[in-house]
């Protein structure tokens, strides 16, 4: 896991936290209800600043109650394909999630992921899936409020969400 240490300050212009990380790169991003960040990161290239991806922090614990995040989530994601995820607990080491998705990435139609083992690393859960054409590491991260459920599903495989950037997230909300 890489770390650096740096300085941050409110940017009125923008009405974000801005964090410099160098000279070539920065990330501006919110909190919500003090529990999500989002965050969006540029990078100084060519004599302009581009984005550079998107970060999603939730605060995790290493004790979750997997039952409590059953449900269907609702989701639209960086193409403008929206879609739904349903997660199902079968276990103490098991989950099921069936990712359905209505719009040009038609990869996922009706996909079904059995997961029959998932590493709770301090609140990040990692586990793998066939769901592309090879099998990949995906992650998770659930946030631990009573009054929403929200999930980060996210893969580094970019056969999944069928770009030319390696992987993408999915950010799910159950409505």
């Amino acid at each position: 896991m890489e770390e650096f240490t740096s300085t941050f300050e409110y940017d009125d212009l923008y009405k974000a936290v801005k964090i410099i990380e160098s000279d070539t790169f920065q990330h501006y991003g919110v909190f919500l209800d003090g529990e999500i960040g989002v965050f969006d990161s540029y990078m100084y290239e060519a004599g302009s600043w581009t984005g550079d991806g998107m970060s999603i922090l939730v605060e995790q614990s290493s004790e979750i109650n997997y039952s409590d995040f059953d449900g269907v989530y609702n989701f639209i994601d960086v193409d403008s394909d929206i879609g739904t995820i349903s997660l199902s607990n079968t276990g103490k080491e098991g989950m099921e999630f069936i990712i359905n998705v209505t719009g040009e990435n038609d990869s996922f139609v009706d996909d079904t992921i059995d997961v029959n083992t998932f590493k709770n690393e301090e609140g990040l859960i990692l586990f793998k899936s066939d769901i592309s054409t090879v099998a990949n590491k995906w992650y998770m991260m659930l946030v631990p409020d009573n009054d929403k459920k929200i999930l980060v599903l996210g893969t580094q495989d970019s056969n999944v969400f069928g770009g030319e950037e390696p992987g993408g997230i999915f950010i799910g909300i159950e409505q």
